[in-house]
């Protein structure tokens, strides 16, 4: 009964990996190369689409019509109707009377000069410009590092896969050679309980690790802002040659190009505008006015024609603004200025400092695990070694079905020891490439 219970759960296991890799599920797929994965992420990522409509705010700000160069030219109607009835004998007016009339008024106001606080709005509206720009980098950057990784992640849950398929057709060889010898004689059904278990085992394996496949596919996808059911298979060859990197001259690339020290460097510049902002308020602000009033009049009383009027007026006035006095609420802003501006300079030395640490820590850490995974290969080879030496063990009768098993998930093992090695080797590279602000060179 035992026999015929592991054969059925067997089949039905078979049955399923069958469907599961059968050739229309597999052609079903689309291959996608990691240049062609960047491209959509840069197209289709919500988050970067949403940082990028954010930052066309300050797109839209940075003119000089908001930083106030432009006079204000207003237009205004008004309109004047009303209707009297009088009867006082000792009014020189008595009946009914209405009087109609209407003004109309233009009037522009200009700031001459103000302490040069247009030309610094401006260049403050500039610096704002590029801090959204710079925070939408910060996004692009923090989107293709996502992208990137989980990219290789599903390459490497593709490589596992490929290690447990090789394992199971291992499992299935010997599970046919032990079933062979148990119908000539010279095996026995407890021998082949225990080959046969081991090849459900690996069975169960390898239908997880489909599925696994299968939402590291889906994961990615996700990642670049393609649909969940969009069938995009990762097809770059994993990379699996590594090199040293100079820590002097990776500082050097940090300093000049990681954005988020850059975008601090923009907000110490934005600060610094304030400043001069804040000065500017010492100076005497002079204004000018024009405008024309134009006052048009009806009068109508009965019995008598209607009489008509008109009136225009113009005006020219300049106007000077100095503030003698106010409490030193100046002089409060303009130190207040001035200590942020200190606040943002100690903060860039604080982040300098802390991205020299980082720097250490990922050079030490991508340097580790590089040693990490020349020493899995070297276990991976002899681990195939052993292997190979246990199948001619298990064929001529020397090795025990439980000896082999133990060589062979030893093998198993390192081999899927080997590929987390590579993709941890891998993360950490991508680490330092963010690090030193060149993600965004995979653009290119």
């Amino acid at each position: 009964m035992k026999i015929s219970f592991w054969k059925y759960l067997f089949l039905v296991l078979w049955a399923a990996m069958g469907l599961l890799t059968s050739p229309e599920h597999i052609f079903a797929q689309e291959t996608i190369g990691l240049s062609e994965a960047i491209e959509l992420t840069l197209a289709r990522n919500f988050d970067i689409r949403l940082e990028q409509t954010k930052a066309e705010v300050s797109q839209n700000n940075n003119n000089w019509g908001t930083a106030g160069r432009y006079p204000n030219i207003t237009l205004q109607l008004n309109s004047n109707n009303r209707i009297s009835t009088v009867d006082n004998p000792a009014s020189f007016i008595n009946g009914t009377y209405n009087t109609q009339g209407g003004t109309g008024t233009v009037n522009v106001s200009w700031d001459i000069f103000s302490g040069h606080r247009v030309s610094i709005t401006k260049g403050k509206l500039e610096e704002l410009e590029r801090l959204s720009e710079g925070n939408v980098a910060v996004v692009v950057e923090n989107s293709l590092q996502a992208v990137i990784l989980q990219y290789y992640a599903s390459l490497i849950e593709q490589e596992r896969l490929a290690s447990l398929e090789a394992n199971l057709a291992l499992s299935r060889d010997r599970y046919a050679y032990v079933n062979n010898k148990r119908k000539l004689g010279t095996g026995t059904t407890f021998e082949l309980l225990l080959v046969e278990s081991a090849y459900l085992a690996d069975s169960s394996a390898l239908l997880q690790q489909q599925l696994a496949v299968e939402m590291a596919n889906r994961q990615l996808c996700q990642l670049i802002g393609l649909p969940p059911d969009s069938p995009v298979v990762p097809n770059e060859p994993l990379k699996t040659e590594f090199f040293s990197y100079d820590t002097h001259l990776l500082r050097s690339k940090m300093l000049a190009s990681n954005l988020t020290l850059r975008n601090q460097f923009i907000n110490l510049e934005i600060l610094q505008k304030d400043v001069a902002l804040a000065r500017a308020s010492q100076y005497p602000a002079i204004s000018v006015n024009l405008g024309s009033n134009y006052t048009l009049s009806r009068f109508d009383l009965d019995g008598f024609e209607p009489a008509k009027g008109s009136q225009i007026d113009y005006y020219a006035n300049f106007s000077l603004n100095f503030s003698l006095y106010n409490g030193g609420m100046i002089k409060r802003a303009i130190r207040n200025s001035l200590v942020n501006e200190k606040v943002a300079e100690l903060g860039i030395e604080q982040l300098e400092q802390s991205m020299d640490y980082q720097l250490q820590d990922a050079v030490a850490l991508y340097d580790t695990r590089r040693k990490v995974l020349d020493v899995v290969n070297l276990s991976v080879a002899t681990s195939r070694q052993n292997l190979d030496i246990a199948e001619v063990k298990f064929q001529n009768g020397i090795l025990s079905s439980f000896d082999f098993r133990d060589v062979q998930l030893a093998y198993l093992s390192a081999v899927l020891a080997r590929s987390q090695a590579l993709f941890n080797v891998i993360a950490a590279e991508v680490a330092l490439v963010r690090l030193t602000g060149g993600i965004l060179d995979l653009e290119e």
